[in-house]
């Protein structure tokens, strides 16, 4: 295939997610910190801008309302971007630790046409260096970050924050069966595998299933109890699709690279509805990640697709 080479100019609608200034991501840290340790009260010194954090929020009024106030307070567009992108992530664990909840966000990176692998598998790289350093600051800012079998065992993944400042999260597989003694990770990290079957007796291992099916919502009740309230799923595109269909999250994130794959390893892959109608409907927020594109969705009503 053939395409024409031409440059369109750019239009400014999609918010630009370039390099998150220091200060910016500084407090971003230091507040996730703090209410781990039961601080509510925030200051930004660049603004002078100053806030608490509530006990509750049911009807998901207090972050739409505080990034006004900081829109009114004058921050600049790529600070604005940032709080906009990641301060519900920091809000989310703190609200769902209080819960004994964990807040969910799922990332994809995926094709124009919907794929997040050819179809020989290859999928290095689709996304580009502005999304990589983007999915390692969402590392840094959640307790643990899950990949299934199929990706740990192709990819031997870190999935640490070597590209930014902060500290690096627990390490979560889940799978069908028990891999055995097969290492999912490279390097050393807290590590957890969720598996159906029987029990094993393996480190770090759990049974949550016996027919093989681990439901996303037993394993987040687990890791609830283990302290762990804020998750990112990386992939696969199967694992997620699980999480969203069945309604276990809060954030999907897609990363649309201009690339067409043709036939390939499809990204979601969620049940079917008759009607347009039936469809659940979603928010969404795009971001300019260096002349590519990430959408951000939020569900807009109780989720749930099987």
């Amino acid at each position: 295939m053939e395409w024409a080479q031409f440059e369109e100019p750019t239009t400014g609608r999609l918010s630009p997610l370039g390099d998150v200034p220091e200060a910016t991501w500084g407090f971003l840290l230091q507040m996730r910190r703090r209410l781990e340790e039961g601080v509510n009260e925030f200051h930004y010194a660049p603004q002078a801008f100053g806030f608490a954090v509530p006990a509750e929020d049911p009807y998901q009024e207090f972050l739409p309302a505080l990034l006004r106030d900081a829109e009114d307070a004058g921050f600049a567009p790529e600070e604005l971007t940032a709080l906009r992108l990641y301060l519900p992530v920091v809000i989310g664990a703190h609200l769902a630790k209080r819960q004994r909840k964990v807040f969910v966000v799922a990332h994809l990176a995926q094709s124009l046409d919907g794929r997040i692998a050819t179809r020989t598998g290859h999928s290095r790289w689709i996304s580009n260096s502005a999304n990589l350093m983007h999915v390692h600051r969402l590392r840094a800012l959640v307790d643990a970050v899950l990949v299934g079998r199929g990706t740990a065992e192709r990819d031997r993944p870190q999935l640490t924050v070597r590209h930014v400042a902060g500290r690096n999260p627990g390490r979560v597989s889940v799978s069908g069966a028990c891999p055995g003694g097969t290492e999912l990770f490279s390097g050393k990290g807290e590590d957890l595998c969720y598996h159906g079957g029987e029990a094993c007796g393996l480190e770090g291992h759990r049974v949550l299933s016996q027919d093989g099916e681990v439901e996303p919502g037993a394993l987040l009740k687990d890791l609830a109890s283990r302290g762990w309230h804020s998750l990112l799923v990386e992939g696969g595109g199967g694992t997620v699709s699980r999480f969203i269909s069945q309604g276990c999250w809060d954030r999907l994130q897609l990363h649309i690279a201009p690339v067409i794959l043709g036939e390939g390893v499809p990204g979601l892959r969620l049940p079917s509805v008759d009607t347009v109608e039936q469809a659940p409907r979603v928010s969404m927020t795009a971001y300019d990640l260096d002349g590519e594109v990430l959408i951000e969705c939020r569900r807009k009503s109780a989720w749930r697709m099987n």
